[in-house]
């Protein structure tokens, strides 16, 4: 069986991480238990404030560059070296004007609920696709998000059906 090279990283990161530990003289849970301790600690005591813009430039950089090179693929129907520096090149300049000017992730979290609707209806409509009316399609998608948000939020807790009422 022949590894890729991902793969060989891969194995030989753990590998390192695994002797790292045993010359550090602890278990390996312990370890472990201590790195989410402190990343923890990080968050809780708002360490991060120090590094939010970087974390927004990387996050957007990241975004946007993808963006870019997927509208290089799509739009030029090429994407040779120059044209791909050129969607990096934006992709940076862009997070970087929108770091600058302001502008911040934490901004759009009030709409993190409505992309999560989003994507739910997204789901619901594709895998509905034997309803050949899109009309119907689009009501019965609707219908069951709304069931399924309804379900998650607990609506129909109070709700109850006793048997020994139906049979009587």
């Amino acid at each position: 069986m022949k590894l890729t090279s991902y793969a060989r990283l891969l194995a030989y990161a753990g590998l390192a991480a695994l002797l790292s530990n045993l010359a550090y003289g602890s278990a390996f849970s312990d370890s472990v238990s201590n790195g989410f301790m402190a990343i923890n600690d990080f968050f809780e005591s708002n360490q991060y404030e120090a590094y939010a813009s970087i974390m927004d430039f990387m996050f957007f950089s990241l975004l946007f560059i993808s963006v870019y090179l997927i509208g290089v693929r799509y739009g030029l129907r090429q994407a040779a070296k120059p044209e791909k520096a050129i969607a990096i090149l934006l992709g940076i300049l862009t997070a970087f004007l929108l770091v600058s000017s302001g502008f911040s992730i934490g901004k759009l979290v009030p709409y993190a609920g409505w992309l999560m609707f989003f994507l739910l209806f997204l789901v619901v409509w594709l895998a509905l696709k034997g309803v050949k009316n899109k009309f119907y399609r689009l009501v019965l998608a609707l219908l069951v998000v709304l069931l399924i948000v309804a379900l998650m939020n607990g609506y129909f807790e109070d709700l109850a059906i006793r048997p020994e009422e139906a049979v009587e």
